[in-house]
Parts: C-alpha cells; structure tokens; sequence
C-alpha cells in the first residue's frame, strides 16, 4: 500500500481495485486486537490533549487500559501512535483541498484550507 506524507505524517493511500502490489499482504486485525487498538488511539487523543505530544506511551497505555506490549504492538513508535490519532482529521484537510483544487474559483482553496473538518 502506498505511503503518502502529509505535513510530516504518514498515512497509508486507499488501495485500488487495480492488479494486487508487490509488498506484503496486510491482513486485517482480529476483534479484539481492533478494539484495543480504538482504545489506545482514543486514550492517545485524551492523554495528549491533557498532557501535550511529551506525554509518555506508558501514560497512554494505563489510561487505555492494556499492557505495554500491547501498545508497541499495535504502534512501535510514537510517531505512529500521532499519525493514527491525527489521521481522521488530516485525511479530511486532504479532502477538503482536494476538492477545493477542482473548484476554478481561487478562493475555495483558501476556504477549505482555513475551515476546521469535523
């Protein structure tokens, strides 16, 4: 799957319908380990908002309630930790400018760059 930047982060590009890629095959993530990793995100944004990007992944474990292995699992990093508690919010910049980028009028890419995604 392709690796797009955006400001400094990385999320992973949709994949097309076309012909499969040559890297590995990504499966998808048991129930369990998908809840975990929706806990640990959601204890990421509370713990960052509370504490700033220095807080520890220690902190962000206990608030999530999993181990800290469980936490290096799922994010080896805590540059991935940030990308996937930002990824919902830049995916939506990128869309707004996309779209803002189709539009002739000028102005529409300074609006949808200056507007806040939900």
């Amino acid at each position: 799957m392709p690796v797009v930047r955006l400001a400094g982060m990385t999320r992973r590009a949709q994949q097309s319908d076309g012909p499969p890629s040559d890297g590995p095959a990504v499966q998808p993530l048991r129930s369990d380990a998908e809840r975990n990793r929706e806990r640990i995100i959601a204890a990421a944004r509370l713990v960052f908002a509370r504490d700033g990007l220095n807080a520890s992944m220690a902190s962000v474990a206990r608030e999530a309630g999993v181990g800290i292995a469980t936490m290096f699992r799922r994010f080896p990093t805590k540059e991935e930790l940030v990308a996937a508690v930002f990824a919902d919010r830049m995916d939506a910049y990128a869309d707004a400018v996309a779209v803002a980028l189709e539009d002739p009028d000028p102005g529409t890419v300074s609006s949808a760059t200056s507007r806040r995604p939900a």
